[in-house]
């Protein structure tokens, strides 16, 4: 590349942390979403696009996304509700005929004696707290920042289903035991938003996690794509999911076709 392009060109930011887990296996129209917000902070800064909290906001129609990114709103809402799940984003509504705010987390540093008084429960932690410090880049390393996994997880985890079997399991480690290990933050939370925002129960999350992992999928996302095609296809209990797989044995031993198309979460 020639000086005078170096001087002349403008580039977009993205962050390296998006190629990382868990966020690298976020779409890649939902990190490019996620690089335009980013580049945009620097107008809202001088729009004075801020509320009361202080908190940047920008604003980014579906129709901008769409013609910048070249692809179908269904595609951009799909892709801003990744971003949404990560945590990345929030979309906060202004009213009729009036643009959505658009939120971003920023980085988040954490101290030694931070990490130390959360261990130690000296400080107030809020959700919001614990959403900026799990989703957020946060500037920790080696045994630290292990400890801010556990940490998160521990508090997150009083909020999952205290269901115990015959044998006193509970059904977090009675899932973990499934999963090979312990769950890290941000699974944690896919967990609690699926049994307690979705109401999903836990017979069937445990039938979609053994799914998943019969299809090489150690992946919370490919879990929740799961479940909802399960719920797309009016099937909410493990008996409805026993049934739908056993048809469809049926109907693949009658077509007996090796080419029969399968979508990627089609695990009947």
């Amino acid at each position: 590349m020639h000086i005078d392009e170096v001087k002349n060109n403008q580039f977009y930011q993205f962050p390296q942390w998006l190629l990382k887990e868990p966020y690298n296996v976020l779409s890649d129209k939902a990190k490019l979403i996620y690089m335009l917000l980013f580049d945009r902070r620097t107008l809202s800064v001088e729009n004075k696009w801020f509320d009361d909290d202080g908190k940047v906001y920008m604003y980014f129609t579906n129709e901008q996304f769409m013609e910048l990114l070249k692809c179908s709103e269904k595609t951009i809402i799909k892709s801003k509700k990744e971003l949404s799940n990560f945590g990345l984003l929030n979309e906060v509504r202004q009213g009729i005929n009036k643009p959505n705010r658009l939120y971003i987390n920023g980085t988040v540093k954490v101290t030694g004696q931070d990490l130390n008084n959360l261990q130690h429960g000296t400080v107030k932690v809020t959700g919001q707290d614990l959403n900026n410090l799990q989703h957020g880049t946060v500037k920790v390393t080696g045994q630290d920042l292990n400890n801010l996994q556990g940490i998160n997880t521990n508090i997150i985890n009083t909020n999952i289903s205290n269901y115990y079997d015959d044998k006193g399991t509970s059904f977090l480690e009675e899932i973990e035991n499934l999963w090979g290990r312990q769950f890290n933050g941000y699974e944690v939370q896919q967990i609690n938003r699926f049994l307690l925002e979705e109401h999903i129960s836990n017979d069937l999350l445990k039938k979609a996690i053994e799914t998943s992992l019969a299809n090489g999928a150690r992946n919370m996302n490919y879990v929740s794509a799961v479940i909802n095609n399960w719920i797309d296809s009016g099937i909410t209990t493990v008996e409805q999911v026993d049934a739908a797989q056993e048809l469809r044995l049926k109907q693949k031993s009658k077509t007996n076709s090796k080419d029969e198309e399968v979508s990627e979460y089609d695990t009947w």
